[in-house]
């Protein structure tokens, strides 16, 4: 599968969940946020933790 098909995923999960009465509109949002998150961190692998010595 093609890792650009889990970003293209994200509307249908929202609106399909508003729509099929899963959550309301407002749990829209923190779902596509975690939503998000998780294909950043899993799918994509590019989110890592902060390293404090690169911050400054």
């Amino acid at each position: 599968m093609n890792k650009s098909v889990w970003a293209l995923l994200m509307p249908p999960v929202v609106m399909g969940g508003i729509y099929f009465g899963i959550f309301t509109a407002t749990e829209a949002a923190p779902v596509g946020c975690l939503y998000a998150l998780l294909v950043s961190a899993l799918v994509y692998r590019n989110l890592r933790p902060p390293v404090p010595w690169r911050l400054a």
